[in-house]
């Protein structure tokens, strides 16, 4: 038996008891209540994302600043540019350096900086990589800018 026979069966039962049919009726008027709310509140809810998102991307959008760069025409002119962590400071000496001079470097903070100190004395720039926090990248940045000498 489908949904289908079960269907008319009810309209049958509640057309030979009249006093259901306002029961029936009433339930149908609540069940088309309650899809109407759940779609209501569905499309309420896509609207708010979409305008969420759009509001997003554009607090984005206004909060980059646009950057020109300018692109080298040769290779020499490229090696010739000065490099993003290149300084002029000469570098700072390891084993005798306070947190504070420790904290200039490129990606070192004060927790950084600390394992640093605990980790004293340093033979060699090579033995950061021992230091938690500090891998490949980190030396390779930090290379030029300490030493143990």
């Amino acid at each position: 038996m489908g949904i289908y026979d079960r269907e008319y069966m009810r309209e049958d039962f509640v057309s030979r008891h009249p006093e259901r049919r306002q029961k029936v009726r009433a339930q149908q008027r609540r069940r088309r209540i309650w899809i109407g709310l759940l779609v209501g509140g569905v499309l309420v809810g896509l609207v708010g994302m979409v305008i969420l998102q759009d509001r997003a991307r554009r607090r984005e959008k206004a909060e980059l600043p646009r950057v020109k760069l300018e692109r080298p025409e040769s290779k020499a002119e490229a090696l010739a540019m000065p490099r993003v962590h290149e300084s002029k400071d000469p570098p700072i000496h390891l084993n005798t350096a306070t947190m504070e001079e420790l904290m200039t470097l490129p990606r070192v903070g004060p927790t950084l900086a600390e394992r640093i100190m605990e980790g004293r004395p340093f033979d060699d720039v090579e033995r950061l990589i021992k230091v938690q926090g500090i891998g490949e990248a980190t030396l390779e940045v930090l290379r030029d800018h300490v030493t143990v000498e």
